[in-house]
């Protein structure tokens, strides 16, 4: 866990306070709309889910070696999200943006 930490605090890109940010604007939609406390954790939740898999297609893409597992990603979901989901959504995400996989 202590080597996928520093990973994520070593780029500069997305930093702690965006990461807050996105998640209080998430709140924030919640409450106007008056959306249940489960529906809101759902929501998070899958904000992990999409973050931990584009981080994972961003470091294949960069050809980096050592990189994570799918098994060190979920560990840094405290386990909200599995290895299955986190890759079933790293397809999702390269057809969405009609990545060629073949």
């Amino acid at each position: 866990r202590a080597a996928l930490e520093g990973l994520i605090s070593r780029q500069k890109i997305v930093t702690g306070e965006m990461r807050r940010m996105v998640v209080d604007w998430l709140i924030e939609v919640h409450l106007s709309y008056r959306c249940s406390e489960p529906s809101l954790c759902l929501t998070i939740q899958e904000f992990q889910t999409v973050g931990v898999a584009a981080f994972m297609i961003g470091f294949k893409h960069a050809e980096e070696e050592g990189g994570p597992t799918l098994d060190h990603l979920s560990d840094m979901t405290e386990n909200s999200s599995s290895p299955a989901q986190i890759q079933a959504m790293e397809f999702d995400i390269l057809e969405a943006v009609k990545f060629d996989l073949s």
